[in-house]
C-alpha cells in the first residue's frame, strides 16, 4: 500500500495476514489473530504478487531484512522453484536468490 508520505526512506507498507506474517508463532492462542505490517520499498513486493511470492520474499532464502528500517532497497531479482525429486512425486519449494557480486 502506498503511504501518504515517506516514512524514513520507505514509500509503501506491507500488511500481512496472521498466517503470512507469522508474528506470534510462539503463542498459538494469539497467532491466528495478530497481523503484521512493516515498511517496504516499491521494488521489493509488487501489488499483484501472489501470496506465495510475498511469503518467499519475507520468509524464504535471502528474505527481506524487514526489521531493519535503515536498509537500502532489496529489489526482486530472481524467483524460481527448486524442484526436488521424491519417491512418489516431485515437490517444489520456492526460493529467492540475490545476484552475487563479481569482481
Amino acid at each position: 500500500m502506498p503511504l501518504p508520505s515517506l516514512v524514513g526512506s520507505f514509500g509503501h507498507a506491507l500488511f500481512c495476514s496472521p498466517a503470512l506474517g507469522r508474528a506470534c508463532a510462539a503463542y498459538p492462542a494469539a497467532a491466528a489473530r495478530v497481523a503484521t505490517a512493516f515498511p517496504v520499498f516499491d521494488c521489493e513486493i509488487g501489488d499483484e504478487d501472489a501470496e506465495v511470492l510475498v511469503d518467499a520474499r519475507i520468509h524464504g532464502h535471502a528474505a527481506l531484512p524487514h526489521s531493519h528500517w535503515g536498509r537500502s532497497p532489496q529489489p526482486v531479482v530472481d524467483l524460481r522453484f527448486d524442484v526436488q525429486p521424491s519417491a512418489y512425486r516431485r515437490t517444489q519449494t520456492f526460493k529467492v536468490y540475490r545476484p552475487t557480486s563479481r569482481s
